[in-house]
């Protein structure tokens, strides 16, 4: 692991015992694959630990897709996504979602259906002058809190199973909010972009007072304070990172952000998702 300087040799010959924890995504990839001969597994993360950005899944993917092509086991995209979420779900303890695996595994903007016949994919790309002015405008920092997104979803979903009435009400809210957001996107409608990206902060927050923290509250504070048209927490929220709309000040808005204690992080759009090659 280059990210965390550690590196491990292991025997299956030998019956070593496998480390706990540190490479716990890779050894049950491993297990599943089971591959004939040894191999040299190096892994680099770019994101902080605990981010909310979907690390740990997209991580899965790149494992579970290097290890296809080296088995040369042939399995469809979309049965790797099931077994790289049944592997995660394995580590974490409880239920994943489904929408973190698909921008790993397919890249791009991905528009999640899901019904009583199971989950459909729309794959939209955001080209031209709006793809380049949400890079432009929208921030991407962490807020110097880490979270575990497993914690928050767990008791929600626990609250929706027992009827609880307010839960129910926030996750309409957010579904709603994700139907308009949709066509948002698809119509390059920044002022709806950002309405509904406040819109769906403030569902979130119904759904558990652990969404957010002071530390969020303070940067989302902060940046609408210096023109930000929208904020959000990244994931379930607790910590993390979180997403800040500037209104074409970003510089000024990045400082403030970094005055009250996060951490810039510099990305782009990707539009081509899980890229295995051979040497």
């Amino acid at each position: 692991s280059r990210d965390q300087d550690i590196k491990y040799q292991y025997s299956s010959k030998n019956n070593e015992k496998m480390p706990e924890k540190t490479f716990d995504l890779l050894l049950e990839a491993i297990k599943y694959f089971k591959p004939d001969k040894g191999l040299r597994f190096t892994t680099d993360v770019a994101l902080p630990k605990g981010s909310g950005l979907a690390g740990s899944s997209a991580l899965i993917i790149a494992i579970c897709g290097a290890l296809r092509e080296y088995t040369k086991k042939k399995i469809m995209d979309e049965e790797l996504i099931e077994i790289a979420r049944s592997l995660e779900e394995k580590i974490i303890k409880t239920t994943a979602g489904w929408q973190d695996y698909y921008p790993a595994m397919y890249g791009g903007l991905n528009i999640l259906e899901f019904n009583n016949e199971g989950r459909h994919r729309n794959s939209n790309s955001i080209l031209g002058s709006f793809h380049k002015e949400l890079e432009n405008k929208l921030i991407l920092c962490y807020t110097g809190e880490p979270h575990f997104s497993g914690t928050n979803n767990q008791e929600i979903l626990e609250k929706r199973k027992a009827r609880d009435k307010n839960v129910i009400a926030a996750l309409e809210a957010v579904k709603q909010t994700a139907i308009k957001m949709k066509e948002a996107v698809i119509s390059e409608d920044l002022e709806e972009f950002a309405k509904l990206l406040n819109e769906d902060w403030e569902n979130r927050k119904l759904l558990s007072p652990k969404v957010t923290t002071n530390q969020i509250e303070k940067l989302i504070g902060a940046s609408f304070e210096k023109g930000a048209k929208a904020a959000r927490v990244c994931g379930a929220g607790g910590g993390g990172c979180m997403v800040v709309l500037s209104n074409g000040n970003r510089f000024e808005i990045e400082n403030t952000l970094k005055e009250n204690g996060a951490e810039i992080l510099d990305y782009e759009f990707d539009y081509k998702g899980l890229d295995v090659r051979r040497d």
